[in-house]
C-alpha cells in the first residue's frame, strides 16, 4: 500500500531530510510545491515552516495576475501597432501605422505615469 502524501511549499525555501526524500537531502526553493508524507507535512504546516500548497494555490495565482491586467490591453495595442507598421506596404499605410503606434505608446506611458508613486494629486 502506498504512503499517503500531501503537497507543501516553504515560504522561504527549505531542506527535506534524506529520510523523507528516500535518497539524499533535497533543498527546495521558496513556494515550490513538493510531495511529502502526510504526517511530516502536517508537522511542518502546524509549526508554520511550510504551508499546504493545495489550499494556497488560488491565492498565489491571484497575486501573480493582479498587476498584469492593468497594462495588458495597452501593451497589446502597442504590439499590434508595431506589427501593423512592419506589415505596412506603402507610405500612406506606414504613416497611419506610425501614428497609431505613437498614440498607443503615449497611452501606455500615461497609464504607467499615473500609476507611479506620488502621481496622485495633492490638494
Amino acid at each position: 500500500m502506498a504512503k499517503k502524501t500531501m503537497r507543501i511549499a516553504f515560504p522561504f525555501g527549505g531542506i527535506l531530510p534524506a529520510e523523507i526524500t528516500g535518497g539524499k537531502e533535497k533543498t527546495v526553493p521558496p513556494h515550490e510545491p513538493v510531495s511529502v508524507p502526510v504526517a511530516y507535512g502536517r508537522q511542518l504546516t502546524d509549526d508554520r515552516f511550510a504551508y499546504d500548497a493545495e489550499k494556497m494555490k488560488p491565492a498565489a495565482q491571484k497575486k501573480v495576475e493582479a498587476p498584469l491586467p492593468e497594462f495588458a490591453d495597452l501593451e497589446k495595442s502597442v504590439e499590434d501597432a508595431r506589427a501593423a507598421l512592419e506589415a505596412a506596404q506603402d507610405l500612406e499605410s506606414q504613416g497611419k501605422a506610425q501614428a497609431a503606434l505613437e498614440e498607443a505608446e503615449r497611452a501606455l506611458a500615461d497609464a504607467r505615469k499615473s500609476e507611479a508613486p506620488g502621481a496622485a494629486s495633492t490638494e
